[in-house]
């Protein structure tokens, strides 16, 4: 349902793109001009592997269904238009049928209304689900299409600059086990969209989101809160981007044994592109993490993650999209040619500023680490013999940890063996790994280990 859902957005920004510019010449000649527009966009999509069914046009209101019948015209049309989905994606929603209702003018606001809703399920979902309870599940689950229980609703405003929408509450059992009596219930409330557009295309688009739940009684729950997001394109390519996620609270239980509760989540992610290349960082924090698991408890203070990528070859990336993968020759080169510019990972950092447990105060970690991979290394060298690939590969993790929890992780039967082997180095008060790949050589803390 989550790639329906990005396909869905993804043809409400298409059609958006179409029905746009009109002058205010009064209302019949203005609902004409977005007609024209619509007919435009229904023929474009007829040619790039959907197929319109059922339309039925009015004087103010229209009504169409979109199949999504060819995969591969499909993903290559939706990845020209900006979209990250690759042709794996696109043909899992094989078979899939959405419906689509038009208002014009429908008030002060818009020029043009969609209300959005999947009619059928892909034929992967069909055709999969289990077999032994498979036909009840299927019923169950039409049952819920047939009253738009998965309805987009979008408007654009009348200056074609600007547009919002809601997605449907929804309180429902989604899937119906009625031998096992397990039930998976979505719960979803308040969620929200508006954005900008330039020149046609999507500037900017801002979500919000109350609440939603999964729950599968005695044996999964999972929740989100405060959900807000706000994306923005900043140049022609996908990897051209500003981007904010922030969560108020995230909770998961699993069998009524793990509990664990992560409050004020909050991700900000930059892409920019240059000469080809795209180069990405995204930093994150979290103000407070809580895990219980039977009789413990640990409590984590301050968590933060930063990751930034280099030297991303935007047209070997978009290619890995598009190609078969069965193909392994293609997937061999694209792959070859996605590492021959150089491409750098790093993490700044991956630190958690205090761990508290039931008992216990035991301080906190900190992680930096860097791998380069050189312009020299290749895929098929890789795949015969990996060790003679290492000379290609320069990396470096350095691992500080409070003693409390040095000694805590050094009693584990995992770790025993290699804090026996490796000892680390005392700094400011710290225990301290700093592990190296370089010139093919790996070093512990300064001691060749290969």
């Amino acid at each position: 349902m989550a790639s329906a859902k990005k396909i869905g957005l993804g043809f409400g920004a298409l059609v958006i793109a179409g029905a746009l510019y009109y002058f205010t010449i009064g209302s019949t000649q203005i609902t004409q001009e977005i007609k024209r527009h619509i007919d435009k966009e229904v023929a474009t999509l007829s040619n790039k592997g959907f197929s319109i069914e059922n339309r039925e046009v009015k004087e103010k209101s229209e009504h169409f269904v979109i199949s999504f019948d060819d995969p591969k015209k499909i993903g290559t049309f939706l990845i020209e238009k900006g979209l990250q989905i690759s042709l794996s994606d696109a043909e899992v929603l094989k078979g899939l049928k959405l419906g689509v209702d038009l208002s014009y003018l429908k008030d002060a606001y818009s020029s043009i209304s969609f209300d959005i809703y999947p009619l059928s399920l892909p034929t992967i979902i069909t055709t999969s689900t289990n077999k032994e309870n498979g036909q009840n599940t299927l019923a169950h689950i039409q049952k819920l299409l047939d009253k738009k229980t998965f309805l987009m609703h979008l408007d654009v405003n009348k200056l074609g600059s600007a547009f919002k929408g809601n997605l449907k509450d929804i309180n429902e059992v989604i899937i119906q086990d009625e031998k096992k009596k397990k039930n998976l219930t979505l719960v979803m409330t308040g969620f929200s969209f508006s954005g900008e557009l330039k020149e046609k295309s999507l500037h900017e688009i801002k979500q919000k989101l109350k609440k939603m739940s999964i729950q599968i009684p005695n044996e999964m729950q999972m929740s989100l809160s405060g959900v807000d997001a706000a994306y923005t394109f900043t140049g022609k390519t996908a990897f051209d981007y500003h981007a904010t996620y922030t969560i108020d609270t995230l909770q998961t239980e699993i069998n009524n044994k793990l509990n664990l509760t992560a409050t004020d989540l909050v991700t900000k992610a930059v892409s920019s592109t240059k000469d080809g290349l795209a180069n990405a960082t995204m930093k994150s924090t979290i103000k407070q993490i809580d895990i219980k698991a039977s009789a413990d408890s640990y409590r984590l203070h301050k968590f933060a993650f930063d990751i930034t990528t280099k030297n991303l070859d935007v047209k070997a990336f978009e290619q890995l999209q598009t190609i078969d993968p069965n193909d392994e020759k293609q997937v061999k080169e694209t792959i070859q040619k996605f590492f021959s510019r150089g491409i750098v990972f790093e993490i700044p950092t991956l630190s958690v500023a205090n761990i508290e447990t039931n008992t216990n105060t035991l301080g906190g970690l900190d992680m930096e680490a860097r791998m380069a991979l050189d312009k020299s290394l290749n895929i098929q060298t890789l795949e015969r013999n990996p060790m003679a690939s290492l000379s290609a590969i320069d990396a470096n993790i350095k691992l500080s940890l409070s003693k409390e929890i040095y000694v805590v992780l050094a009693q584990q039967p995992q770790v025993m063996m290699i804090a026996m082997m490796f000892q680390p180095k005392d700094v400011n008060g710290k225990k301290v790994y700093d592990l190296q790949l370089k010139n093919g050589k790996v070093l512990v803390n300064g001691k060749p280990i290969l």
